[in-house]
């Protein structure tokens, strides 16, 4: 990692003309390892993690602020992807502002399409940004169509940002929620108080927007646990969509759960496949799964919204848009108890790297809030983030045990 920054050969390693895509899936990855190593005081860690950064800031495109350039058959396919995969990993995991923000507001302009997803796991957990690039979009008059994922205590904290860019033309929101259980669904039916979770999802309601749930299945669900979410999904208006709890490095559950992986199979990492024991045997698991998105499925998609789906179909194949038809078609194929299994059977080629041991000497408790930083947090004037915001990730994060 030295040799790839200090030497200023990151454009010649990585081959960003052509492959800005895979080039930033390359940097993300760097980005991951130096959130491990510099806390664990492993040598030169931090000096490559002021290069990348450097690299990374000096060599960003002033007119695009993107890596890369357009390229004459895939035209911003490469570089808007390669730019999301390498600032998700150092940029947005450290907490540093990035070179040329301005040029976000430009590229909206730019876009001919009428519909745009902000690709953010959790939009607007700091609500001046929200309301920064809101009020940029509606100085210059940008007329889209806006989708976003966010979390249920995130959109319940900062309910004027959602409100406001309701305005501005949100029209689908990805609410991420904890799965009901029996009791939960007894309260439901009671029409009684469900907590943050089902609050944020009655608020969301009231935006006038199309709302989809995702709901993490956990490995240890049994029979009983999967019978009650189809239930629940069946008395809802909202779409469903489930996905399995995976660790994946660089995250809170990667530390707090490595050690129980029964496999590191690269390609079982998709939130589709099972990658921790699982309370029923692994096959009857994932027949409970498969029913459960059958039924969500039959739910949406049945003769009486079937002429829906085909004029939908239609005008997007029109328009050169074959992913919709592509997986209907493809659903079968690969939602199926035999695939799935034979997924787990296959050679390993490449397996998940574990964290290097850490010395006895600088050991700590596992996921303790402030080692899931690179650098120790420092509050605002390090992180270019509020400290009430702050306080608020840690409190949130998924998995981690109190310092």
């Amino acid at each position: 990692m030295r040799t790839f920054l200090v030497h200023g050969t990151a454009d010649k390693v990585q081959p960003w003309e052509g492959r800005a895509w895979s080039s930033g899936a390359w940097i993300d990855m760097v980005g991951t390892a130096m959130r491990w190593n510099v806390p664990r005081g492993v040598a030169g860690a931090r000096g490559a993690s002021d290069a990348v950064f450097g690299w990374l800031t000096t060599h960003a495109s002033p007119r695009t602020g993107l890596w890369g350039e357009p390229e004459k058959n895939d035209g911003l396919l490469q570089v808007v992807n390669g730019f999301y995969r390498a600032s998700r990993g150092t940029f947005a995991q450290f907490g540093v502002p990035l070179p040329y923000p301005e040029r976000v507001i430009e590229d909206l302009q730019s876009v001919k399409e009428p519909g745009l997803f902000i690709v953010d796991d959790v939009a607007f957990v700091q609500e001046k940004h929200g309301f920064a690039i809101g009020e940029e979009i509606v100085r210059r008059g940008i007329k889209k169509k806006f989708y976003l994922e966010t979390r249920g205590d995130v959109l319940l904290r900062h309910k004027e940002v959602f409100q406001f860019w309701k305005t501005l033309g949100l029209q689908y929101m990805f609410l991420g929620i904890e799965a009901i259980d029996e009791e939960g669904l007894k309260r439901f039916r009671k029409r009684t108080s469900l907590g943050t979770n089902y609050e944020a999802l009655e608020f969301a309601r009231t935006l006038g927007i199309k709302v989809a749930i995702n709901i993490i299945a956990e490995p240890d669900w049994d029979e009983e646990r999967f019978k009650t979410l189809r239930e629940w999904c069946m008395e809802i208006p909202e779409i469903v969509n489930i996905s399995i709890n995976t660790p994946y490095p660089g995250t809170e559950s990667w530390i707090t759960e490595h050690h129980r992986l029964n496999t590191r199979d690269y390609r079982l990492f998709d939130i589709q496949h099972v990658v921790m024991p699982t309370r029923m045997p692994l096959e009857k698991f994932y027949q409970e799964l498969l029913d459960t998105q059958r039924v969500l499925f039959s739910r949406h998609l049945n003769w009486r919204t079937a002429s829906g789906a085909v004029r939908q179909a239609i005008s997007l194949m029109l328009r050169g848009q074959t992913n919709f038809v592509r997986g209907m078609r493809l659903y079968p194929k690969v939602f199926n108890l035999e695939k799935l299994m034979a997924d787990h059977a296959l050679p390993v080629r490449y397996e998940m790297p574990l964290a290097p041991a850490v010395p006895e000497r600088v050991r700590e408790p596992l996921a303790k809030a402030a080692t899931l930083y690179v650098h120790a947090p420092r509050g605002r004037t390090s992180r270019h983030i509020d400290d009430r915001t702050e306080t608020f990730v840690d409190e949130t994060r998924r998995g981690v045990l109190s310092p």
